[in-house]
């Protein structure tokens, strides 16, 4: 994952000298949505977790560097970002021959 995070969108964040390379804020963004944090102003509050902090790399930037960064993100980008999202999405189900039933009778 991380791999193909790198080859997605290092180019909105390239150079040698990055501090917060654009795989590893797309990183940290993700392991705060495996804890249910879905907001990006939540990471603040995760950042006082040791464990988290630990994941991320040993520093949690701030909200303002992941906001920047997030504002980096140009239609071709969500594009790949949305394309990227989709097959890991489906790579379960195209594991499983295509066979999944969904009951519309059940409420949610």
């Amino acid at each position: 994952m991380d791999q193909a995070l790198r080859d997605a969108f290092w180019h909105l964040k390239p150079g040698a000298l990055v501090v917060y390379p654009m795989e590893a804020q797309m990183r940290l963004l993700i392991d705060a949505a495996a804890v249910g944090e879905h907001r990006v102003f939540g990471v603040e509050a995760l950042s006082a977790d040791p464990l988290f902090v630990h994941l991320a790399g040993g520093v949690v930037p701030s909200l303002d560097t992941i906001y920047r960064d997030l504002r980096r993100f140009d239609e071709t980008a969500l594009g790949a970002l949305e394309k990227m999202m989709a097959t890991h999405g489906l790579a379960r189900y195209a594991r499983s021959g295509g066979r999944w039933f969904i009951s519309t009778s059940t409420p949610p």
